[in-house]
């Protein structure tokens, strides 16, 4: 029996909290748990040519998350997610733009998509219009049987509504809490 194929595609960051830092982003997540499943799975995202950069690829690789999906922007800095605490609350800050905000759709990647079992993505990587529009052909490429999950994340300080509807429209599996909804 043939191993499905997952793929998360958008954000990738450092998660910065006070004492460490951690890889971050809903599609990593979704590739190292479904990897952890037994499925192929495979991250699209960008990185910076920046420390930041190698030593990402470097924890990707100790994870054994395969980076043959994870370019390089050599004009923008690796992602990152600092912790702001503020009382009784937390928040992350976001820096922008970010390498992740120029994820190129390429042949690889239609081709990837054409193969896919399903497709992870979120509101968040859609802040800047290359990778909106890389996420948007990846999902109208993909075959018709693959599902196409979306993770609205309001909480990510970034929607659209022309995202939200484009997203709904491709999507057939929606995930949102209840003060999304």
């Amino acid at each position: 029996m043939l191993k499905p194929l997952i793929i998360g595609i958008g954000e990738l960051f450092w998660d910065i909290l006070p004492d460490r830092r951690f890889v971050g982003g809903t599609p990593v997540n979704i590739v190292y748990h479904a990897m952890k499943q037994g499925a192929v799975a495979h991250l699209v995202s960008t990185i910076g040519d920046d420390e930041d950069g190698h030593d990402m690829r470097a924890e990707l690789y100790r994870k054994g998350i395969s980076d043959k999906y994870v370019e390089t922007a050599p004009a923008l800095p690796t992602g990152t997610a600092g912790m702001v605490l503020s009382g009784d609350t937390s928040k992350y800050e976001l820096n922008y733009p970010a390498a992740w905000d120029l994820v190129q759709y390429t042949t690889e990647l239609e081709i990837l998509a054409s193969h896919a079992d399903a497709i992870c993505f979120g509101m968040l990587p859609q802040r800047k219009e290359v990778t909106a529009s890389t996420i948007m052909n990846m999902l109208e490429d993909a075959p018709k049987e693959c599902l196409r999950i979306f993770d609205m994340d309001m909480n990510s300080g970034f929607h659209s509504k022309t995202a939200i509807q484009n997203s709904l429209r491709l999507c057939n599996i929606l995930k949102l809490n209840d003060e999304e909804l």
